[in-house]
């Protein structure tokens, strides 16, 4: 004879910490560092990881059966602190870019610049 069931099933518990959001916030964080190491060098400035950090994490995950927003957090979190700290220890601080910037070339769309004289100044 069947057995009737009594009610719905209770929701199975959602699992935040995985191997493969970890091994995966460590890949993101071994580009984002690269990148924002790079960055930092090469021209001055670094760049917010967390926002492209979960995107890609959410990008990736659809593509595994039982994922959730948790794994997600935690995937983002791994890749933010990592790459955050790494822009904070390897990037030092350059006195000199204030008189960097001041010698670029600024566009003049209206057409008030006269020459020899900064159009700020």
């Amino acid at each position: 004879m069947p057995t009737v069931n009594e009610g719905p099933t209770p929701p199975r518990p959602l699992v935040e910490l995985t191997i493969r959001g970890v091994i995966l916030g460590a890949l993101l964080t071994v580009l984002f560092t690269a990148a924002n190491v790079y960055l930092g060098l090469k021209l001055g400035i670094t760049f917010a990881i967390p926002i492209p950090a979960a995107l890609i994490s959410m990008g990736i995950l659809r593509f595994f059966r039982n994922t959730s927003i948790q794994e997600n957090n935690i995937v983002q979190t791994i890749a933010s602190s990592a790459g955050t700290l790494s822009a904070i220890i390897f990037v030092p601080a350059r006195p000199d870019h204030g008189r960097l910037v001041d010698r670029l070339p600024v566009l003049d769309v209206g057409g008030s610049h006269r020459p020899g004289r900064h159009p700020g100044a």
